[in-house]
């Protein structure tokens, strides 16, 4: 381990020891919903309370956003470095032209909140950059979790998961299906590194406090990671509407993701990570400018990169029929894809030849398609593996396989006699 890596492990380290020992996890109860109701009917209602699915949940699922220091901000300050611009009333990334904002999904019982909300940042910004609308493009928090450096289910930074996405990138959820656990990164498969999405960079948009106007002008541009603080009426009883604060002591800091504003009421529109079936469908509602609840504070913005490749392989599969060797493989979903080409080894990968010409590419974002390719040059007693290579419309390649088989018998060739008569016996 190298002495970077070594210090901010140690640093990641004291953070999530300091900030874990100065929490205490209460519970939800029939007692505190009553009050909370009370004070929300003193506040005029501004949003409902129930008992929310997350009282099922460890309530060390909210704190995992660990806030960075200021020495953390280095040159990555973007705060001033916006033009004016003349921005809607109300805004929301997913209703736009269309919906260019990925699926809620759910970080369960790990505070790997971090990780989500730069995931889902990432996601979303290359959706934009590339035309891609209505694209679930599903890239594998696990990663991030096992291999980033960021953090662990017990807390982490957003900026670091964003720093790691600069430099390596996660890869399609396939790769490393999230677990919500600290698997080893080792764990992850084996050509992540042909798969992964990068970005170009990130920087602050705000830092220790909340700058509506700054936050409006990035949330324009890309949907933007920022940090929230929870207390227990957030996280036992939301259910909806524009959130304030009520009642109930701090339980600790969660990242989130906002997707759009409203003037009129004051409220962004935020992007959680607690699953579809939390509040308005894994969304909230929180009025801005609140002096006892911190939001909008250390928020980020990305530049996403400027390639995608992304196939979602369900099969690649080799199997000799005959003389033959018949190929087929099956994607789930092509994002960018021009198509396919197969080489393939006998000699456990010391050379390699391309043995198809180019597929023509037939399936979609939304949709993948099924795939077959006939090898006939394939020489018996000989084990041939074979790999696909995708190829995007920018020339970006990634590889995958290998597929294996053996062929055992020779190609029969028939020759015609007499005037076209096939010679049979």
């Amino acid at each position: 381990m190298n002495r970077f890596a070594l210090l901010r492990l140690v640093i990641l380290t004291i953070a999530v020891t300091s900030f874990a020992s100065t929490i205490v996890f209460g519970e939800a109860s029939e007692e505190d919903l009553a009050k909370v109701r009370a004070k929300l009917e003193e506040m005029g209602n501004p949003w409902t309370a129930n008992m929310s699915p997350m009282v099922d949940l460890p309530g060390e699922v909210v704190c995992g956003d660990l806030e960075p220091d200021e020495s953390a901000i280095g040159p990555n300050l973007n705060q001033g470095g916006y033009r004016p611009m003349d921005l809607p009333a109300h805004f929301d990334w997913r209703d736009n032209g269309g919906n260019w904002v990925t699926p809620v999904r759910s970080q369960g019982s790990c505070g790997s909140c971090w990780d989500f909300a730069a995931t889902a940042a990432v996601e979303s910004g290359t959706i934009i950059k590339h035309n891609r609308e209505g694209c679930d493009y599903n890239l594998s928090e696990q990663h991030i979790l096992s291999c980033s450096g960021a953090g662990s289910c017990s807390g982490g930074y957003t900026y670091l998961a964003l720093s790691y996405y600069i430099a390596a990138g996660s890869p399609d959820e396939d790769c490393f299906p999230y677990a919500a656990s600290d698997l080893p990164c080792a764990d992850t498969c084996s050509d992540w590194s042909s798969r992964a999405q990068k970005i170009e960079s990130w920087s602050w948009v705000t830092t220790t406090s909340e700058d509506v106007n700054l936050i409006k002008q990035a949330v324009h541009q890309y949907p933007v990671a920022t940090h929230l603080d929870v207390y227990e009426d957030f996280y036992y009883y939301y259910d909806g509407g524009i959130y304030e604060y009520a009642y109930g002591d701090y339980l600790g800091g969660h990242a989130v993701v906002i997707v759009g504003w409203d003037d009129d009421e004051k409220y962004w529109i935020v992007k959680n990570s607690w699953g579809a079936g939390w509040a308005e469908s894994g969304y909230f509602r929180i009025r801005w400018g609140q002096t006892c609840v911190k939001f909008g504070t250390w928020t980020l913005e990305i530049e996403p990169g400027d390639t995608l490749t992304y196939i979602d392989l369900n099969s690649f599969d080799a199997e000799a029929q005959g003389s033959d060797i018949i190929l087929a493989w099956e994607t789930g979903a092509e994002i960018d894809n021009a198509g396919f080409v197969i080489y393939r080894t006998a000699d456990s990968g010391q050379s390699y030849e391309m043995v198809s010409g180019f597929i023509q590419a037939e399936g979609t974002p939304g949709s993948g398609d099924s795939y077959t390719f006939v090898d006939e040059d394939a020489s018996p007693g000989v084990t041939y593996c074979y790999y696909l290579v995708d190829v995007d419309t920018a020339g970006k390649w990634a590889a995958h396989g290998p597929a294996c088989a053996r062929v055992e018998f020779e190609r029969l060739n028939l020759r015609p006699v007499n005037a076209g008569v096939v010679a049979m016996r």
